[in-house]
């Protein structure tokens, strides 16, 4: 090819290049607010937030979550009661580790108190560490999440002997793991349900009985 061929072809070629525009560095999609996407990922987009409420058995409770101006953290609070006899206050933050038009991925950790009533009531402060995986976009999200709960207890035991009663006092921690998996649908922008399967372990090794919920999820409004 000529010199003055090659310089044809890049005189018509040069205005195309300069015209395409540069890649979006954000994978996903922009558009209205998925508060469905962004309760059961667990994390919410710079400015937006969602609140749950959610009923079933044998969960009871409410979250809510708001995004911060740093790192793409997220605040955090959540309200949970098992059958209205174990109850969990907690707060944290959450954060978005991936964030792509297929999946994401998020984690959090809160810390607060439960409170057991009934025969084998208890309290104590506790932690719960989560993580989240979601489909990325569409109006459609399947979710699942895996939390570790954390209790830690204090047993009294009033031992009577000669001398007196004698009062021992002991620390132990208690593990419930849960596992969830949901199905959230946007109804219309900034209003969504879901609904799921709970695996839940209370004290475990022993066994649980497996539950269902639904959730009504709110967010993103300016």
């Amino acid at each position: 090819m000529s010199p003055l061929s090659l310089l044809l072809v890049f005189a018509v070629s040069a205005p195309a290049l300069a015209e395409r525009p540069p890649p979006n560095p954000d994978p996903r999609p922009m558009g209205p607010p998925d508060p469905h996407l962004d309760a059961l990922a667990g994390a919410s987009d710079v400015g937006d937030w969602a609140v749950s409420l959610e009923a079933g058995f044998p969960f009871f409770g409410a979250r809510g979550q708001v995004a911060l101006p740093w790192a793409g953290l997220n605040a955090v609070g959540s309200v949970n009661s098992a059958l209205f006899t174990d109850t969990w206050a907690l707060g944290g933050v959450s954060r978005r580790w991936v964030d792509t038009h297929r999946v994401v991925l998020s984690g959090e950790i809160l810390v607060g108190g439960t409170i057991r009533s009934g025969d084998l009531s208890r309290r104590g402060p506790a932690s719960q560490t989560t993580l989240r995986l979601a489909r990325g976009h569409g109006r459609v999200v399947p979710a699942l999440t895996l939390s570790s709960r954390h209790v830690l207890l204090t047993d009294v035991q009033e031992i009577q002997t000669a001398e007196g009663d004698v009062v021992q006092r002991s620390r132990s921690i208690a593990w419930s793991p849960v596992a969830s998996f949901d199905v959230g649908v946007g109804v219309c922008p900034g209003f969504a349900v879901s609904a799921g399967l709970d695996v839940p372990w209370f004290d475990p090794p022993g066994f649980s009985l497996p539950g269902a919920h639904i959730n009504l999820i709110v967010g993103g409004w300016k």
